[in-house]
């Protein structure tokens, strides 16, 4: 008794063979693209930081992605100056004595980042600037905590609706921040290349 045998001519090997790439392409795709948790916490603003209850290890992409407005208090000790609302992008536009204070991310006259913006924080690592958003790769383990870039923030009102999501190590950020640290070997000059600084007074 003979056997029966598929029989298939080229193109239907060719039909088979884009089947089956097809097919894989729709059980990897989906993988390669695969994000971590997603979560969503208030900020306030009269808080210096508060728990994002999201753990990142070192390596782990993470984005931040913050809406909504807060009211600063820029008054001194007796009462002059006026509440500013800022987003979570802070602002340059203090008053000297709000300038000359001293920032949990240098900020004022110790520059560079803006007054009243969001910061965030992994761990008891050193604050980064957060912003309208930020996509990065965690440069160490421990919580991530977020929180207003103030010296004192216990007179401040509002909030910030703050998306936090995490990225498979895989996956790219959006933008990443290098943190080059003073004990780190100098670099060197690469060729035919030409650097334009400007420079706001």
């Amino acid at each position: 008794m003979s056997q029966l045998r598929p029989h298939l001519t080229d193109a239907g090997i060719r039909t088979a063979k884009q089947f089956t790439l097809l097919l894989l392409a729709t059980l990897i795709v989906p993988v390669a693209r695969a994000a971590g948790p997603t979560g969503e916490i208030a900020v306030p603003a009269n808080a210096q930081w508060s728990d994002s209850g999201i753990t990142l290890r070192i390596g782990e992409s993470f984005s931040i992605k913050p809406h909504g407005q807060a009211s600063a208090r820029c008054r001194d000790e007796w009462g002059q100056g006026t509440d500013v609302p800022v987003g979570p992008e802070g602002t340059y536009l203090v008053s000297n004595a709000m300038a000359a204070q001293h920032y949990p991310l240098a900020a004022g006259a110790g520059g560079p980042a803006p007054c009243f913006c969001l910061i965030g924080r992994i761990g008891n690592g050193a604050p980064f600037f957060v912003g309208k958003a930020l996509s990065r790769r965690a440069t160490q383990s421990g919580r991530l905590f977020l929180g207003i870039n103030d010296f004192d923030c216990h007179l401040n009102t509002g909030c910030f609706s703050v998306e936090i999501r995490t990225c498979l190590p895989r996956s790219l950020p959006l933008r990443n921040e290098d943190i080059v640290l003073p004990t780190a070997r100098p670099g060197r000059a690469l060729g035919g290349c030409r650097v334009v600084v400007f420079y706001v007074d």
